[in-house]
């Protein structure tokens, strides 16, 4: 920070001197009436005064130029966001504060890069949630440089193997079909979630198109027992040996499939039998799209 804010910093030497020496002189005098009126001791005070509040100024706005390069930094007080900055080329300062930049990113996991483990650059492997979950990265990300740019590099980091992970979540519960058991076992909770509501997305799309297209009504109600089928699954399964992690995704991924069986039962009550229904457009639907320009597979969610 000295080495971007050097005036600022020649500035608060400055002061930072001249107040040690009015604090000495008035540490050998106890008398407060005496101490108090040395000369020009208020035209000081002042002149330190406005100076520091220059220095905070130029200070703000450097913390300003980090925020813009990294907008997460805007979740960060300014003495939080100045102790990473103190420390940037120890990229482990940073792990305290990762749960503020990212929600329930508690830290990451940090390697040393070659064989020498006393000193070297650093990489980042891996992530880890509070409740305990970890993901690994696609890519190593090399921690060296500006903090702010590397932090750029572990968000864009996350999102490619996010997207990754789920596309390959969605393969794997293709596979699995009702058997889900081992499913829920091998990827993290988030992506459960998120690949659950695509397929079921999917399958009651499939149903109405069935029932507008083939007059098929019972394909709702065929819907809705599989549903009940897999909740009495889950149902055992939390009854089962599991793990702390391991319950908790499962007891995430029921509370969502009871409301995906509410809505289907919603659909039934209300005659819904197009794509285009209101009771079916009115839900909150989770879509897999391919761009066609960029050749990439992304989770759309439409909202109303």
């Amino acid at each position: 920070i000295r080495k971007q804010l050097p005036r600022e910093s020649a500035e608060f030497d400055d002061v930072n001197h001249n107040w040690k020496t009015i604090m000495d002189s008035l540490s050998k005098d106890n008398n407060a009436l005496r101490g108090t009126h040395q000369a020009n001791m208020l035209e000081r005070l002042n002149d330190m005064n406005n100076k520091l509040e220059d220095i905070q100024k130029s200070l703000d706005m450097y913390l300003e130029t980090k925020r813009q390069i990294f907008p997460r930094f805007y979740f960060l007080s300014n003495d939080d966001l100045l102790e990473i900055l103190g420390q940037s080329r120890n990229p482990t300062a940073v792990q305290p504060h990762l749960k503020k930049c990212f929600d329930n990113i508690v830290q990451l996991q940090m390697e040393k890069i070659g064989i020498d483990s006393k000193g070297g650059k650093m990489e980042a492997v891996a992530m880890f949630s509070a409740d305990g979950e970890k993901v690994e990265f696609n890519t190593q990300v090399t921690l060296e440089g500006p903090v702010e740019a590397w932090l750029c590099d572990i968000e864009d980091t996350m999102r490619v193997t996010l997207r990754q992970q789920l596309k390959l979540c969605r393969v794997a519960l293709k596979k699995a079909g009702t058997k889900r058991d081992k499913w829920t076992k091998e990827w993290p909770g988030q992506l459960l979630i998120t690949t659950s509501q695509m397929q079921w997305t999917q399958d009651c799309t499939k149903a109405l198109s069935m029932i507008k297209d083939r007059g098929d009504k019972k394909s709702l109600k065929s819907m809705k027992k599989k549903q009940i089928s897999m909740l009495t699954k889950f149902s055992d399964a939390i009854r089962g040996n599991l793990t702390p992690i391991q319950r908790a995704k499962i007891v995430a991924l029921v509370t969502i499939e009871v409301h995906a069986r509410d809505v289907i039962d919603k659909l039934i009550k209300s005659n819904c039998n197009d794509v285009m229904g209101f009771e079916w457009l009115m839900q909150l639907r989770f879509y897999w799209k391919k761009e066609k320009s960029t050749d990439c597979d992304s989770a759309l969610i439409p909202l109303l």
